[in-house]
């Protein structure tokens, strides 16, 4: 990999090579209450670099019992990271910051190896906008707030944020880490628990993330499970215990992935689109740790896209509000009639 600007060239090293700024695990399992862990049937699958079209590292390979797994683990980090304040998990929001800001190169450099972008876009765009997205929603989450209307001079009804569970999140291989970041931040800012399934061409970059910031979350609030769609990502979606899918994808999968999320009459959030890899070739030779442009590289940029969300979503990717109506009756009891809240559709 190279970079040149104002006549300034840096070339990086392959992974694992001398000098090499960042480098991959030879073997990646499952990242599931905080640790990697095996997968439960025990298969893996090589990861190949467009770079020189050779495997790097192998990922694990998962299945529905993975995802169970990775669910129940979630449930049980809820039961508190769900009760967090706005104001402590803003502060982690913007330690991940931090942290990602503290290690954008090798972050960066990691990233190129696997996707195959230009280190340039990887080191300019992809990783300094994922440290923004984190501080955004960290001071997004600071100024959220509940709200009061008086419905008649008896009957007043507040509405309060809540987070909506264990929510799963499917990500495409154009960009591993911003697009996961995309999902990741609002979910955790609205305190809901994650089951990530990242794209089986593009999983160990996000890995690699998470052994930099993993220790920053309390262990189950973030759980990522390898494997092909038909195997991990299927199951994810079509999951009883899920509250929220949302998908970032081409067309004909999101629609799969709407009809599963149905199935539990559950939201889902789509990011659709018609991005395809494409392959490039340079008119002279060099060697494959050093390409100035990569030898196949996973395009990045898709001729359209299209976000569809069901009729059901919440204003927010992660969140709902929960709306209750107390009524003052006018006699002279003073007791106040609650009636238990239902989750409404949009967050306002």
């Amino acid at each position: 990999m190279t970079i040149v600007e104002e006549a300034v060239s840096t070339a990086y090293a392959a992974p694992g090579q001398p000098g090499a700024v960042a480098d991959y695990r030879p073997r990646y399992g499952h990242y599931i209450g905080g640790e990697f862990v095996e997968p439960i049937k025990g298969q893996y699958f090589e990861n190949i670099s467009p770079v020189n079209g050779k495997p790097f590292t192998e990922v694990g390979r998962g299945t529905a019992e993975d995802i169970d797994r990775a669910v129940d683990v979630a449930w049980k980090a809820f039961a508190s990271w769900g009760k967090t304040t706005p104001a402590e998990r803003s502060i982690i929001l913007n330690r991940i910051a931090d942290r990602i800001e503290q290690n954008l190169e090798k972050i960066a450099v990691a990233e190129t190896w696997e996707n195959g972008k230009p280190v340039r876009e990887t080191l300019a765009a992809d990783i300094p906008l994922a440290v923004d997205h984190f501080r955004y929603f960290a001071g997004v989450l600071r100024a959220q707030e509940g709200s009061l209307s008086q419905l008649d001079e008896n009957t007043v009804a507040y509405h309060f944020h809540e987070p909506l569970g264990v929510v799963g999140q499917i990500i495409p291989w154009n960009f591993p880490i911003l697009m996961a970041t995309w999902k990741l931040a609002p979910a955790l800012a609205a305190g809901n628990c994650v089951v990530l399934k990242p794209a089986e061409q593009t999983p160990a970059s996000i890995l690699f993330l998470f052994e930099l910031i993993g220790d920053l979350l309390p262990a189950g609030v973030v759980n990522i499970v390898n494997g092909f769609g038909i195997e991990a990502g299927a199951p994810l979606a079509q999951h009883k215990r899920i509250r929220k899918v949302a998908f970032t994808g081409e067309t004909t999968t999101g629609r799969l992935i709407m009809q599963y999320a149905s199935q539990n009459l559950i939201p889902v959030t789509l990011e659709l689109g018609a991005s395809r890899r494409t392959s490039s070739s340079r008119t002279s030779r060099a060697p494959p740790t050093m390409p100035t442009t990569t030898r196949r590289s996973r395009a990045s940029r898709s001729s359209r896209s299209i976000r569809a969300r069901s009729a059901r979503a919440p204003r927010g990717p992660s969140s709902s509000a929960r709306s209750t109506t107390v009524s003052s009756p006018t006699g002279s009891s003073g007791s106040a009639r609650s009636s238990r809240a239902t989750r409404s559709t949009r967050t306002r």
